[in-house]
């Protein structure tokens, strides 16, 4: 299940690193900024790190036969 779980992870961090993903994590950053205007960045990184994982399971919620492949 884990390394499922990392090919997700790996998915989303793909998926993000897109055009689209860009203006996500745009969109994110400028939100975090409005609501604390001195993020620091090992904040920024927390912030990212906990919306992929929020993604994953997002993602495992809606398709939870996702875990039982392992391959």
């Amino acid at each position: 299940m884990e390394q499922t779980i990392n090919k997700l992870v790996q998915a989303v961090v793909m998926a993000l690193n897109s055009e689209k993903g860009a203006e996500i994590m745009k969109t994110l950053l400028d939100e975090s900024l409005k609501q604390n205007p001195d993020l620091t960045n090992e904040e920024w990184q927390e912030i990212k790190k906990n919306f992929i994982n929020l993604v994953v399971k997002d993602v495992v919620n809606a398709n939870p036969d996702l875990l039982k492949i392992e391959k």
